[in-house]
């Protein structure tokens, strides 16, 4: 559910912090109403993400 366990997954693969592309960051910004809801849906359960 974390976004910046995502972002520490992407980092492992790039050599530089510099290289992390905005596109990215934001698209993990604007999911977060997505996964939120997902959770809330899931009941604590699993979810996708």
């Amino acid at each position: 559910m974390s976004i910046v366990e995502n972002v520490w997954d992407h980092l492992k693969q790039m050599e530089e912090w510099v290289k992390i592309d905005q596109g990215f960051i934001d698209r993990l910004y604007d999911s977060m109403l997505q996964r939120v809801d997902a959770l809330q849906k899931a009941q604590r359960g699993s979810t996708s993400y």
